[in-house]
C-alpha cells in the first residue's frame, strides 16, 4: 500500500480518477478471491500473494478514491467533506467486518453442527468453509465496487 498509493495517486491527478480507482478495487477483489480458496495445504508464498494483492488493490484504490470524494466538494466545505469521508470509510470497515463475521459464524455453525470434539478433523472443514464463503462473499461486494468505480459522475475522468 505505502508502495501503490502515491503512484496511484500522481497517475489520478493525470488521468483522471475513475480508471485508477476501478483498477484498484478490481484487484482488491481479486485478492479477496485468492484469499478464498486458500486451503491447510497452501503455501506461505500463496498467502502472501493473496495479502499483497489485496494491499496493491487497496493501495491503487484509496488515492484517487479520496481525490474523486474531496474534488468534488467546494473549497468552504473541505473540512466537512474530510470528516464525512473518514466516518464513511470507518462505517464501512464496521460494517465489512460485521458482515463478513456474520457469514462465517453461519457457515461455521451449519458445517459444525453434530460434532462432539471441538477441534477435530470436521471443525477445521468448517472453518476453511467458513473463511471461504465469507472471502467469497466480500469479494462479491467489491466487485460492486467496481461497478460503482465504473459508472460514477466524476469531474476528473
Amino acid at each position: 500500500m505505502a508502495v501503490i498509493a502515491p503512484i496511484s495517486g500522481t497517475l489520478s491527478d493525470r488521468i483522471g480518477t475513475r480508471i485508477p480507482a476501478v483498477f484498484g478495487m478490481a484487484v482488491l477483489s481479486a485478492g479477496l478471491y485468492l484469499l478464498s480458496h486458500l486451503t491447510a495445504q497452501s503455501s506461505i508464498g500463496a498467502m502472501m500473494l493473496a495479502l499483497a494483492v489485496i494491499g496493491l488493490g487497496t493501495g491503487a484504490f484509496i488515492s484517487p478514491n479520496n481525490s474523486a470524494l474531496m474534488g468534488s466538494a467546494p473549497k468552504s466545505r473541505q473540512g466537512i467533506a474530510a470528516g464525512i469521508l473518514a466516518t464513511s470509510r470507518n462505517f464501512g470497515m464496521v460494517l465489512g467486518v460485521g458482515i463478513a463475521g456474520a457469514i462465517f459464524a453461519t457457515v461455521l455453525a451449519q458445517g459444525s453442527s453434530g460434532l462432539l470434539l471441538p477441534g477435530g478433523p470436521m471443525q477445521s472443514v468448517a472453518i476453511y468453509n467458513a473463511l471461504r464463503a465469507s472471502f467469497l462473499v466480500v469479494s462479491m461486494i467489491t466487485v460492486l465496487g467496481v461497478i460503482t468505480c465504473m459508472v460514477r459522475v466524476s469531474t476528473s475522468s
